[in-house]
Protein backbone atom coordinates (compact mmCIF):
# COMPACT_ATOMS: atom_id res chain seq x y z
CA UNK A 1 0.00 0.00 0.00
CA UNK A 2 1.23 3.43 -1.38
CA UNK A 3 0.40 7.18 -0.31
CA UNK A 4 1.20 10.01 -1.73
CA UNK A 5 0.25 13.66 -1.37
CA UNK A 6 1.43 17.20 -2.67
CA UNK A 7 -0.13 19.94 -1.17
CA UNK A 8 1.15 23.77 -1.90
CA UNK A 9 0.81 25.33 1.66
CA UNK A 10 1.31 29.14 0.34
CA UNK A 11 2.76 30.28 -3.17
CA UNK A 12 6.52 29.69 -1.51
CA UNK A 13 5.96 26.46 0.67
CA UNK A 14 5.18 22.85 -0.85
CA UNK A 15 4.53 20.04 1.46
CA UNK A 16 4.81 16.16 0.90
CA UNK A 17 4.20 13.27 2.00
CA UNK A 18 5.02 9.65 1.30
CA UNK A 19 4.30 6.48 3.53
CA UNK A 20 4.50 2.64 2.30
CA UNK A 21 3.05 -0.33 4.06
CA UNK A 22 4.35 -3.65 2.58
CA UNK A 23 3.86 -7.12 3.91
CA UNK A 24 4.64 -10.36 2.90
CA UNK A 25 4.44 -14.16 3.51
CA UNK A 26 7.01 -16.59 1.79
CA UNK A 27 6.96 -20.47 2.06
CA UNK A 28 10.10 -22.06 1.68
CA UNK A 29 9.96 -25.29 0.27
CA UNK A 30 14.34 -25.41 -0.43
CA UNK A 31 13.62 -27.80 -3.39
CA UNK A 32 9.92 -28.81 -4.40
CA UNK A 33 11.15 -31.51 -7.25
CA UNK A 34 12.51 -34.95 -5.16
CA UNK A 35 13.97 -35.78 -8.80
CA UNK A 36 16.22 -32.93 -8.88
CA UNK A 37 20.21 -33.39 -8.79
CA UNK A 38 20.41 -31.80 -5.06
CA UNK A 39 18.48 -35.01 -4.09
CA UNK A 40 19.61 -37.81 -6.06
CA UNK A 41 23.38 -36.91 -5.19
CA UNK A 42 22.28 -36.15 -2.04
CA UNK A 43 24.10 -33.30 -2.28
CA UNK A 44 22.45 -30.55 0.20
CA UNK A 45 19.14 -32.77 0.48
CA UNK A 46 15.99 -30.79 1.56
CA UNK A 47 13.18 -32.24 -0.04
CA UNK A 48 10.21 -32.33 2.09
CA UNK A 49 11.16 -29.01 4.63
CA UNK A 50 8.53 -26.49 4.55
CA UNK A 51 9.75 -23.15 6.47
CA UNK A 52 8.15 -19.76 6.28
CA UNK A 53 9.24 -16.18 6.57
CA UNK A 54 7.05 -12.97 6.93
CA UNK A 55 8.40 -9.82 6.55
CA UNK A 56 6.99 -6.29 7.03
CA UNK A 57 8.39 -3.74 5.28
CA UNK A 58 6.97 0.04 6.06
CA UNK A 59 8.33 4.22 5.42
CA UNK A 60 7.26 7.69 6.59
CA UNK A 61 8.66 10.79 4.74
CA UNK A 62 7.69 14.17 5.19
CA UNK A 63 9.04 16.93 3.24
CA UNK A 64 8.51 20.56 3.39
CA UNK A 65 10.00 22.92 0.53
CA UNK A 66 10.73 26.58 0.92
CA UNK A 67 11.94 29.35 -1.75
CA UNK A 68 13.65 31.40 -0.49
CA UNK A 69 13.78 33.30 -3.74
CA UNK A 70 13.35 32.92 -7.00
CA UNK A 71 17.46 31.82 -6.92
CA UNK A 72 17.24 29.96 -3.90
CA UNK A 73 15.75 26.81 -2.18
CA UNK A 74 15.69 25.15 1.14
CA UNK A 75 13.77 21.49 2.01
CA UNK A 76 13.30 19.58 5.30
CA UNK A 77 12.78 16.04 5.02
CA UNK A 78 12.28 13.71 8.53
CA UNK A 79 12.05 10.42 8.15
CA UNK A 80 10.53 6.77 9.77
CA UNK A 81 11.55 3.37 8.40
CA UNK A 82 10.78 -0.18 9.61
CA UNK A 83 12.05 -3.45 8.43
CA UNK A 84 10.92 -7.02 9.77
CA UNK A 85 12.00 -10.43 8.41
CA UNK A 86 10.87 -13.45 11.24
CA UNK A 87 11.86 -16.92 9.56
CA UNK A 88 10.40 -19.91 10.95
CA UNK A 89 11.15 -23.55 10.71
CA UNK A 90 8.34 -26.33 10.87
CA UNK A 91 9.54 -27.83 14.82
CA UNK A 92 9.74 -31.15 13.03
CA UNK A 93 12.18 -30.05 10.47
CA UNK A 94 15.30 -32.57 10.18
CA UNK A 95 18.44 -31.90 11.28
CA UNK A 96 17.68 -28.94 12.78
CA UNK A 97 14.70 -26.23 13.06
CA UNK A 98 15.57 -22.62 13.16
CA UNK A 99 13.85 -19.60 14.59
CA UNK A 100 15.49 -16.20 13.49
CA UNK A 101 13.67 -12.97 13.87
CA UNK A 102 14.79 -9.53 12.99
CA UNK A 103 13.64 -6.31 13.55
CA UNK A 104 15.31 -2.90 12.16
CA UNK A 105 13.45 0.87 13.20
CA UNK A 106 15.57 3.66 11.53
CA UNK A 107 14.63 7.50 12.31
CA UNK A 108 16.28 9.99 11.26
CA UNK A 109 15.95 13.24 8.67
CA UNK A 110 17.63 15.67 5.71
CA UNK A 111 18.07 19.21 5.10
CA UNK A 112 19.11 20.56 2.08
CA UNK A 113 19.95 24.47 0.42
CA UNK A 114 20.21 25.13 -3.26
CA UNK A 115 21.18 28.65 -4.94
CA UNK A 116 21.92 29.32 -7.94
CA UNK A 117 24.87 32.84 -7.99
CA UNK A 118 25.65 33.47 -11.33
CA UNK A 119 27.35 30.59 -13.11
CA UNK A 120 27.28 28.79 -9.86
CA UNK A 121 25.01 26.43 -8.48
CA UNK A 122 25.80 25.77 -4.97
CA UNK A 123 23.78 22.77 -2.81
CA UNK A 124 24.83 21.60 0.80
CA UNK A 125 23.19 20.02 3.39
CA UNK A 126 23.16 17.76 6.23
CA UNK A 127 21.72 14.00 6.51
CA UNK A 128 21.91 11.57 9.36
CA UNK A 129 19.63 8.60 11.40
CA UNK A 130 19.33 6.76 13.76
CA UNK A 131 19.41 2.59 14.12
CA UNK A 132 17.62 0.25 16.78
CA UNK A 133 18.49 -3.77 15.87
CA UNK A 134 16.50 -6.50 17.53
CA UNK A 135 16.75 -9.91 16.73
CA UNK A 136 15.68 -13.41 18.21
CA UNK A 137 17.49 -16.17 17.31
CA UNK A 138 17.00 -20.05 18.58
CA UNK A 139 16.89 -23.58 17.07
CA UNK A 140 16.20 -27.34 17.96
CA UNK A 141 18.63 -29.59 17.05
CA UNK A 142 16.15 -32.80 16.04
CA UNK A 143 18.39 -35.81 14.93
CA UNK A 144 20.63 -35.41 18.47
CA UNK A 145 23.98 -34.41 16.65
CA UNK A 146 24.44 -31.51 19.03
CA UNK A 147 22.74 -29.46 22.07
CA UNK A 148 19.83 -27.85 20.73
CA UNK A 149 19.57 -23.58 21.54
CA UNK A 150 16.86 -21.48 23.12
CA UNK A 151 15.55 -18.36 21.65
CA UNK A 152 17.86 -15.55 22.66
CA UNK A 153 17.10 -11.75 21.68
CA UNK A 154 20.31 -9.42 21.01
CA UNK A 155 20.12 -5.82 20.18
CA UNK A 156 22.83 -3.22 18.91
CA UNK A 157 22.33 0.59 17.66
CA UNK A 158 23.98 3.09 15.17
CA UNK A 159 24.13 6.54 13.98
CA UNK A 160 24.74 8.16 10.89
CA UNK A 161 25.28 11.99 10.58
CA UNK A 162 26.80 13.27 7.26
CA UNK A 163 27.56 17.08 5.50
CA UNK A 164 28.15 17.71 2.09
CA UNK A 165 29.00 20.90 -0.25
CA UNK A 166 28.76 20.72 -3.91
CA UNK A 167 28.95 23.58 -6.72
CA UNK A 168 28.36 23.20 -10.41
CA UNK A 169 30.08 25.91 -12.62
CA UNK A 170 28.67 26.43 -16.27
CA UNK A 171 31.74 27.67 -18.28
CA UNK A 172 29.63 29.17 -20.94
CA UNK A 173 27.71 27.14 -22.81
CA UNK A 174 29.51 24.13 -23.44
CA UNK A 175 31.73 23.47 -20.36
CA UNK A 176 30.21 22.81 -16.61
CA UNK A 177 32.42 21.47 -13.91
CA UNK A 178 31.70 19.53 -10.74
CA UNK A 179 32.77 19.80 -7.19
CA UNK A 180 32.05 18.56 -4.33
CA UNK A 181 32.78 17.10 -0.60
CA UNK A 182 31.35 14.82 1.85
CA UNK A 183 32.04 14.60 5.49
CA UNK A 184 30.75 11.48 7.52
CA UNK A 185 30.45 10.30 10.85
CA UNK A 186 29.38 6.90 11.97
CA UNK A 187 29.27 4.70 14.72
CA UNK A 188 28.40 1.13 14.74
CA UNK A 189 30.80 -1.51 15.85
CA UNK A 190 33.50 0.77 15.36
CA UNK A 191 33.45 4.56 14.93
CA UNK A 192 34.31 5.94 11.38
CA UNK A 193 34.93 9.13 9.94
CA UNK A 194 35.18 10.12 6.27
CA UNK A 195 36.14 12.85 4.03
CA UNK A 196 35.76 12.33 0.39
CA UNK A 197 35.82 14.92 -2.90
CA UNK A 198 34.39 13.88 -6.04
CA UNK A 199 34.92 16.41 -9.07
CA UNK A 200 33.70 15.90 -12.96
CA UNK A 201 33.17 17.88 -15.94
CA UNK A 202 30.89 18.10 -18.89
CA UNK A 203 31.97 19.12 -22.53
CA UNK A 204 29.48 19.36 -25.44
CA UNK A 205 30.30 19.45 -28.98
CA UNK A 206 28.90 22.49 -30.60
CA UNK A 207 26.56 21.46 -33.71
CA UNK A 208 27.40 17.42 -33.34
CA UNK A 209 25.81 18.45 -29.90
CA UNK A 210 27.45 15.15 -28.67
CA UNK A 211 28.32 15.97 -24.85
CA UNK A 212 31.57 13.66 -22.76
CA UNK A 213 31.87 13.16 -19.10
CA UNK A 214 34.45 12.27 -16.97
CA UNK A 215 33.78 11.75 -12.95
CA UNK A 216 36.13 11.09 -9.92
CA UNK A 217 34.80 10.48 -6.84
CA UNK A 218 35.52 8.36 -3.52
CA UNK A 219 31.91 7.19 -1.91
CA UNK A 220 31.39 5.74 2.15
CA UNK A 221 29.24 2.90 2.64
CA UNK A 222 28.40 2.60 6.04
CA UNK A 223 28.56 -1.03 7.77
CA UNK A 224 25.37 -2.64 8.50
CA UNK A 225 24.85 -3.76 11.97
CA UNK A 226 25.81 -7.14 13.74
CA UNK A 227 23.48 -8.30 16.32
CA UNK A 228 24.78 -11.68 17.44
CA UNK A 229 22.89 -13.42 20.52
CA UNK A 230 24.68 -15.93 22.68
CA UNK A 231 22.87 -18.78 20.73
CA UNK A 232 24.51 -17.67 17.40
CA UNK A 233 27.95 -16.80 18.87
CA UNK A 234 27.72 -20.06 21.47
CA UNK A 235 26.93 -22.12 17.73
CA UNK A 236 29.50 -20.27 16.27
CA UNK A 237 32.46 -20.61 18.40
CA UNK A 238 31.72 -24.67 18.66
CA UNK A 239 33.00 -24.40 15.04
CA UNK A 240 36.44 -26.24 15.06
CA UNK A 241 37.36 -24.09 11.95
CA UNK A 242 36.00 -21.97 9.11
CA UNK A 243 34.15 -18.64 10.08
CA UNK A 244 33.39 -18.89 13.86
CA UNK A 245 33.37 -15.56 15.43
CA UNK A 246 32.32 -12.21 15.13
CA UNK A 247 34.43 -8.86 15.18
CA UNK A 248 33.74 -5.76 14.29
CA UNK A 249 32.56 -4.47 10.89
CA UNK A 250 34.81 -1.70 8.91
CA UNK A 251 32.84 0.44 6.40
CA UNK A 252 33.30 0.08 2.69
CA UNK A 253 35.07 2.62 0.98
CA UNK A 254 35.08 3.24 -2.49
CA UNK A 255 36.70 5.06 -5.81
CA UNK A 256 35.21 4.80 -8.51
CA UNK A 257 35.88 6.58 -12.08
CA UNK A 258 33.65 7.22 -14.99
CA UNK A 259 33.68 8.36 -18.72
CA UNK A 260 30.83 7.82 -20.95
CA UNK A 261 29.78 9.80 -23.94
CA UNK A 262 26.24 10.53 -25.52
CA UNK A 263 25.54 10.65 -29.02
CA UNK A 264 22.17 11.99 -29.97
CA UNK A 265 21.07 11.43 -33.67
CA UNK A 266 17.32 12.47 -35.02
CA UNK A 267 15.78 11.66 -32.35
CA UNK A 268 18.20 8.58 -30.86
CA UNK A 269 20.20 8.23 -28.42
CA UNK A 270 23.14 5.92 -27.70
CA UNK A 271 25.23 6.70 -24.78
CA UNK A 272 28.70 4.51 -23.83
CA UNK A 273 30.54 4.91 -20.56
CA UNK A 274 33.06 3.01 -18.81
CA UNK A 275 32.97 2.66 -14.81
CA UNK A 276 35.64 1.51 -12.74
CA UNK A 277 35.30 0.98 -9.12
CA UNK A 278 37.95 -0.02 -6.78
CA UNK A 279 36.92 -1.07 -3.29
CA UNK A 280 38.35 -1.31 -0.13
CA UNK A 281 36.85 -3.07 3.21
CA UNK A 282 34.23 -4.86 0.21
CA UNK A 283 31.16 -5.64 2.18
CA UNK A 284 29.17 -8.62 1.55
CA UNK A 285 27.46 -11.72 3.94
CA UNK A 286 28.34 -15.02 4.30
CA UNK A 287 26.14 -17.74 5.70
CA UNK A 288 26.38 -19.46 9.38
CA UNK A 289 27.75 -23.22 8.25
CA UNK A 290 25.01 -24.96 5.86
CA UNK A 291 22.41 -22.54 6.79
CA UNK A 292 20.36 -19.43 5.42
CA UNK A 293 21.23 -17.54 8.24
CA UNK A 294 23.60 -14.71 6.67
CA UNK A 295 26.11 -12.30 8.37
CA UNK A 296 27.75 -9.63 6.68
CA UNK A 297 31.72 -9.68 6.38
CA UNK A 298 34.23 -7.16 4.96
CA UNK A 299 36.81 -8.33 2.20
CA UNK A 300 40.04 -7.01 2.09
CA UNK A 301 39.33 -5.51 -1.41
CA UNK A 302 37.44 -5.78 -4.55
CA UNK A 303 37.32 -4.40 -8.59
CA UNK A 304 34.64 -3.86 -10.37
CA UNK A 305 35.19 -2.91 -14.04
CA UNK A 306 32.10 -2.28 -17.26
CA UNK A 307 31.43 -0.91 -19.85
CA UNK A 308 27.77 0.07 -20.72
CA UNK A 309 25.41 1.20 -23.58
CA UNK A 310 22.28 2.21 -23.75
CA UNK A 311 20.00 3.14 -26.93
CA UNK A 312 16.85 4.73 -27.05
CA UNK A 313 15.05 5.29 -29.80
CA UNK A 314 12.14 8.35 -30.55
CA UNK A 315 8.19 7.09 -31.02
CA UNK A 316 8.50 4.94 -33.94
CA UNK A 317 5.72 5.21 -36.71
CA UNK A 318 3.48 6.94 -34.04
CA UNK A 319 3.59 3.39 -32.19
CA UNK A 320 6.22 3.85 -29.33
CA UNK A 321 9.90 3.48 -28.08
CA UNK A 322 12.76 0.97 -28.26
CA UNK A 323 15.25 0.74 -25.25
CA UNK A 324 18.38 -1.65 -25.62
CA UNK A 325 20.90 -1.40 -22.60
CA UNK A 326 23.88 -3.51 -22.76
CA UNK A 327 26.55 -4.34 -20.12
CA UNK A 328 29.54 -5.99 -19.96
CA UNK A 329 31.34 -6.04 -16.16
CA UNK A 330 33.75 -8.09 -14.28
CA UNK A 331 33.38 -7.96 -10.34
CA UNK A 332 35.94 -9.99 -8.68
CA UNK A 333 37.53 -9.38 -4.71
CA UNK A 334 40.42 -10.48 -3.51
CA UNK A 335 42.86 -10.84 0.22
CA UNK A 336 40.68 -12.16 3.61
CA UNK A 337 37.85 -11.55 5.04
CA UNK A 338 38.95 -8.71 7.72
CA UNK A 339 35.56 -8.16 10.01
CA UNK A 340 32.35 -9.42 10.37
CA UNK A 341 31.81 -13.27 10.82
CA UNK A 342 35.43 -14.48 10.33
CA UNK A 343 38.03 -16.94 11.63
CA UNK A 344 39.72 -17.33 14.27
CA UNK A 345 42.25 -19.08 12.90
CA UNK A 346 44.20 -16.11 10.35
CA UNK A 347 44.80 -18.48 7.46
CA UNK A 348 42.41 -20.71 7.51
CA UNK A 349 41.27 -20.91 3.56
CA UNK A 350 37.33 -20.27 4.48
CA UNK A 351 38.62 -16.48 5.22
CA UNK A 352 41.71 -16.24 3.09
CA UNK A 353 40.77 -15.70 -0.81
CA UNK A 354 44.62 -14.96 -1.40
CA UNK A 355 46.20 -11.77 -3.11
CA UNK A 356 44.51 -12.58 -6.45
CA UNK A 357 41.64 -11.65 -7.66
CA UNK A 358 38.99 -14.39 -8.00
CA UNK A 359 34.75 -13.58 -9.45
CA UNK A 360 32.25 -12.87 -6.97
CA UNK A 361 29.33 -14.97 -6.45
CA UNK A 362 27.34 -12.00 -8.84
CA UNK A 363 29.96 -12.26 -11.45
CA UNK A 364 28.15 -12.37 -15.14
CA UNK A 365 30.20 -10.73 -17.73
CA UNK A 366 27.33 -10.33 -20.11
CA UNK A 367 24.06 -8.62 -19.47
CA UNK A 368 21.35 -7.29 -22.06
CA UNK A 369 18.00 -5.92 -21.47
CA UNK A 370 15.94 -4.88 -24.85
CA UNK A 371 12.02 -4.14 -24.77
CA UNK A 372 9.18 -1.35 -26.52
CA UNK A 373 6.87 0.02 -25.08
CA UNK A 374 3.74 1.07 -27.21
CA UNK A 375 0.88 3.69 -26.70
CA UNK A 376 -2.26 2.02 -27.82
CA UNK A 377 -5.87 3.60 -28.76
CA UNK A 378 -8.03 4.53 -25.81
CA UNK A 379 -5.17 5.51 -22.97
CA UNK A 380 -3.62 2.82 -23.00
CA UNK A 381 0.05 1.17 -23.06
CA UNK A 382 1.84 -2.21 -23.47
CA UNK A 383 5.61 -2.34 -22.43
CA UNK A 384 7.81 -5.52 -23.02
CA UNK A 385 11.23 -6.32 -21.24
CA UNK A 386 13.27 -8.99 -22.66
CA UNK A 387 16.95 -10.35 -20.43
CA UNK A 388 19.45 -12.14 -21.22
CA UNK A 389 22.45 -13.02 -18.58
CA UNK A 390 25.57 -15.00 -19.95
CA UNK A 391 25.18 -16.40 -16.47
CA UNK A 392 26.65 -15.93 -13.11
CA UNK A 393 30.40 -17.69 -11.48
CA UNK A 394 29.83 -21.00 -10.58
CA UNK A 395 30.48 -21.72 -7.15
CA UNK A 396 30.90 -25.52 -7.74
CA UNK A 397 32.99 -25.67 -10.62
CA UNK A 398 35.13 -28.23 -11.10
CA UNK A 399 34.00 -29.90 -7.68
CA UNK A 400 32.11 -32.71 -9.48
CA UNK A 401 28.62 -31.90 -7.58
CA UNK A 402 25.62 -30.98 -9.69
CA UNK A 403 24.97 -30.35 -13.76
CA UNK A 404 27.36 -27.70 -13.70
CA UNK A 405 31.18 -27.59 -13.62
CA UNK A 406 32.69 -24.74 -15.80
CA UNK A 407 34.22 -21.50 -14.52
CA UNK A 408 30.00 -20.11 -14.71
CA UNK A 409 26.11 -21.11 -14.34
CA UNK A 410 24.19 -21.21 -18.17
CA UNK A 411 22.99 -18.22 -20.16
CA UNK A 412 19.61 -17.26 -19.29
CA UNK A 413 16.62 -15.06 -20.90
CA UNK A 414 13.36 -13.74 -19.72
CA UNK A 415 10.22 -12.33 -20.48
CA UNK A 416 8.49 -9.35 -18.61
CA UNK A 417 5.31 -7.48 -20.12
CA UNK A 418 3.38 -5.02 -18.47
CA UNK A 419 0.20 -2.46 -19.69
CA UNK A 420 -1.82 -0.36 -18.13
CA UNK A 421 -5.36 1.76 -18.90
CA UNK A 422 -5.91 5.77 -17.81
CA UNK A 423 -9.73 5.45 -16.48
CA UNK A 424 -10.42 9.48 -16.47
CA UNK A 425 -8.74 12.50 -15.27
CA UNK A 426 -8.41 10.57 -11.41
CA UNK A 427 -7.50 6.66 -12.14
CA UNK A 428 -5.09 4.78 -13.31
CA UNK A 429 -4.93 1.00 -13.33
CA UNK A 430 -1.87 -1.39 -14.88
CA UNK A 431 -0.69 -4.29 -14.48
CA UNK A 432 2.64 -6.31 -14.64
CA UNK A 433 3.71 -10.15 -15.10
CA UNK A 434 7.00 -11.12 -14.32
CA UNK A 435 9.11 -14.28 -16.12
CA UNK A 436 6.08 -14.52 -18.22
CA UNK A 437 7.76 -17.70 -20.08
CA UNK A 438 8.01 -19.32 -15.48
CA UNK A 439 11.24 -20.07 -16.64
CA UNK A 440 13.70 -21.06 -13.79
CA UNK A 441 17.24 -20.16 -13.81
CA UNK A 442 19.87 -21.05 -10.81
CA UNK A 443 21.70 -17.62 -10.10
CA UNK A 444 24.02 -18.34 -7.57
CA UNK A 445 25.68 -21.62 -6.11
CA UNK A 446 28.41 -20.31 -3.98
CA UNK A 447 27.14 -22.10 -0.84
CA UNK A 448 30.37 -20.79 1.17
CA UNK A 449 29.10 -17.22 0.42
CA UNK A 450 25.69 -16.72 -1.37
CA UNK A 451 23.75 -19.87 -0.87
CA UNK A 452 21.93 -21.27 -3.87
CA UNK A 453 19.26 -18.76 -5.15
CA UNK A 454 16.81 -19.02 -8.16
CA UNK A 455 15.15 -16.26 -10.24
CA UNK A 456 12.01 -15.64 -9.43
CA UNK A 457 8.71 -17.64 -10.62
CA UNK A 458 6.15 -16.28 -12.77
CA UNK A 459 4.89 -13.44 -11.08
CA UNK A 460 1.38 -11.22 -11.74
CA UNK A 461 0.70 -7.97 -9.69
CA UNK A 462 -1.92 -5.40 -10.05
CA UNK A 463 -1.96 -1.57 -9.34
CA UNK A 464 -4.37 1.05 -9.03
CA UNK A 465 -4.05 4.87 -9.07
CA UNK A 466 -5.86 7.53 -7.79
CA UNK A 467 -4.92 11.23 -8.42
CA UNK A 468 -6.59 13.26 -5.27
CA UNK A 469 -6.65 17.39 -5.74
CA UNK A 470 -6.47 19.89 -2.88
Amino acid sequence: MLFRSIRNQTSKDQLRLNAQYRQDFFQVPYDPNPNDWEQASQYYESFGLRDGQSERDSFVIANWVHTLSPKALFSVAPFYHLNQANYDSSVNDNPVATTWHQTSNYAGAQADIHTDAGPNNFSGGIYGFYQAENDLFGFIVNDGSAMSAPNVGANADAGLVEFYLSDHLRLGRYVTLLGGERFSFYQAGIYESAIYPRIGATVEIPRLHWVLRGFYGHFFQPAPLETVSSSVLNYANAQPQGENTFTPLPSERDEEHQLGIQIPYKGWMLDVANVKNRVNNFLDHSNLGESNMYFPIAVDGALVRAWEMTLRSPRLKHLGQLHVTYSNQIAEQRGNIIGGFTCTISDDPACDLGPGYIPVDHDQRQTLNTGFTAGLPFHTWLSSNAYYGSGFSNGLAGSGQGPYNGPYLPVHTTLDISAGHDLGEHWKVSATMINVTNHRVLLDNSVTIGGFHFNDPRMVSAELHYRFHF
